[in-house]
């Protein structure tokens, strides 16, 4: 319990590296906890808002998706919530948007059918 109430205060303060260890050891002991599951579940989405912010997508994608199996397993608050909103989001910054499109290889000119007699 005590671990759960660190690593509450470490996501009031955004500390979410804190928040994801002392959560995440929380569990260890008692895999079990809900309260710590959930706990862990915003600790990591914040932790992925922030390494979007940071253009770190690969990293955010992997918390989403342990935040995301969270929300799941413990019946979500909805299963389409806020780590599902936040996979959407990195995966459409992870793309880049204004990439210039892919150029087709030329094809030569068709040449005419010489006709009979030429």
């Amino acid at each position: 319990m005590a671990l759960n109430n660190q690593g509450v205060i470490a996501v009031n303060k955004k500390q979410w590296q804190a928040a994801v260890e002392a959560l995440t050891e929380a569990l260890t002991r008692d895999h079990s906890y809900t309260k710590a599951q959930w706990n862990l579940s915003l600790a990591l989405q914040g932790r992925a808002v922030e390494l979007m912010q940071n253009k770190n997508y690969s990293a955010a994608l992997n918390d989403l998706h342990k935040a995301y199996y969270l929300d799941v397993h413990l019946g979500a608050r909805d299963a389409n919530g806020s780590a599902a909103k936040h996979i959407n989001e990195a995966i459409k910054e992870k793309t880049p948007r204004n990439a210039p499109p892919q150029s087709q290889p030329k094809t030569p000119p068709k040449k005419k059918p010489n006709k009979p007699g030429q």
